[in-house]
């Protein structure tokens, strides 16, 4: 329940352009690599809620001051945690000096979720500009032996491929091939 706390004060700093919204979505990348399997999941999907624009949430006529540009600036200042931890890297904002070195299959799968959670609401210019560096990880998630590996990385193709952006086209035989 801290960590969904977190998210919805992360999502007003955010919505605001807070200037404390850059640490905030470091903490949250953490926690994306926590070695509990909760609070990784509840980071990860929380990374998406934090990027929605539901007019329900926070509507226009409560007064509220809204950032245009709030979903690329968190974007951007999240995506390379993300990628480094897809990548196996250690996260050089991490709160806890314990993490290991290399991140686990689990540390991966929740990443590649925050990854496409964040990728569902991030506007079509910014996100096509890193559809090239984010393809062979995508890739290497869909051959992966766990199931919410495999479910992560569609789940980000499917945002990819609702672009059809013309970057893929030389990627598309190998996306066959690793899906048959």
């Amino acid at each position: 329940r801290i960590v969904q706390l977190l998210v919805w004060v992360a999502k007003a700093l955010a919505l605001r352009a807070h200037p404390k919204i850059t640490h905030m979505g470091r903490y949250l990348c953490g926690l994306v690599e926590s070695d509990s399997e909760v609070v990784a999941k509840t980071a990860a999907e929380g990374l998406g809620v934090i990027m929605s624009t539901d007019s329900g949430v926070f509507p226009t006529f409560s007064g509220i001051k809204k950032s245009k540009f709030f979903q690329q600036r968190f974007f951007l200042q999240n995506y390379p945690t993300l990628v480094n931890a897809i990548m196996g890297q250690a996260s050089k904002t991490q709160t806890e000096a314990k993490m290991k070195s290399t991140a686990t299959s689990m540390h991966k799968k929740y990443s590649l979720a925050a990854l496409s959670h964040m990728l569902q609401h991030t506007p079509r210019r910014i996100f096509a500009a890193k559809v090239p560096q984010l393809l062979p990880y995508l890739l290497d998630g869909l051959q992966s032996e766990e199931e919410g590996m495999r479910i992560s990385a569609l789940l980000a193709f499917s945002k990819i491929l609702q672009l059809a952006l013309p970057k893929l086209d030389k990627h598309v035989s190998m996306l066959i091939r690793t899906c048959l």
